[in-house]
């Protein structure tokens, strides 16, 4: 199954923080049919827990990064 545009943008949407409902307000769709997306269409899910799992591999990255400067901001000031 091939997820429509109103869906793409649901789990965007879902993605960002916002609300079922509001979700819903934005696509034009009842609250319950973008609960039903979410709760039972597996093509939803997975494609909604993609986007996290990107999201959280990015966010991973970046920490890793900053890491190091973090590390040495804290061993500068406790040398002070």
């Amino acid at each position: 199954m091939t997820l429509t545009a109103k869906q793409m943008i649901a789990i965007e949407e879902l993605f960002r923080g916002t609300t079922v409902t509001e979700a819903a307000e934005v696509i034009g769709v009842s609250r319950k049919t973008v609960s039903n997306w979410k709760n039972n269409v597996t093509e939803f899910r997975a494609e909604l827990n993609r986007f996290r799992a990107e999201h959280q591999e990015r966010v991973g990255d970046r920490l890793v990064s900053l890491l190091d400067l973090a590390l040495d901001v804290i061993h500068a000031r406790l040398e002070e």
